[in-house]
């Protein structure tokens, strides 16, 4: 009798085991495809702008991701089309990420995903959930203009909060 029982126990202990490694490793895999898509949206939409630029670009894409007019998981914010193509990048043919600029977005998105890089100045506002290149123009530039307000410029690109 105490054998089945001793048997019993390590068969429950094994499953548990198996059940919380399960559950980590899904975890863990649903966090770096978040990581990959926020690091993509940040190296695609910003990558020549520098870190100011980058980090810009991943408030915005983690505000979105808060808000509940977009969907709730990064990769859903990056790759929504409800409302037209939000990052461009996400329907050109792309070239794999790359390089020094790939290394930072990697960082930053990691920074941001994981709260060691802390909100300051403007980025407190998550409210800020709009932008656009420096050289838009006509009805798509009056379209921010005229249903946003304008909060910063950083590097080739404005940024905007919902009024």
């Amino acid at each position: 009798m105490p054998y089945k029982k001793t048997s019993r126990m390590v068969a429950c202990a094994a499953l548990l085991a198996i059940s919380f490694a399960a559950l980590f490793s899904s975890t863990s895999r649903a966090s770096a495809s978040e990581l990959d898509c926020l690091a993509r949206n940040i190296y695609y939409e910003a990558r020549g702008e520098g870190e100011a630029g980058m980090v810009a670009v991943a408030w915005v894409t983690f505000n979105r991701k808060h808000a509940r007019e977009f969907p709730n998981t990064l990769c859903g914010v990056v790759y929504d089309k409800r409302h037209g193509v939000q990052f461009s990048w996400t329907v050109a043919n792309n070239r794999a990420p790359h390089g020094p600029e790939w290394r930072d977005a990697r960082r930053i998105a990691a920074a941001v995903h994981n709260g060691t890089l802390t909100r300051t100045g403007i980025w407190t506002n998550r409210n800020i959930m709009y932008y656009h290149a420096s050289h838009v123009g006509g009805k798509n530039r009056r379209w921010f203009e005229n249903n946003l307000d304008y909060v910063v410029s950083v590097g080739d690109h404005l940024f905007y909060a919902d009024n």
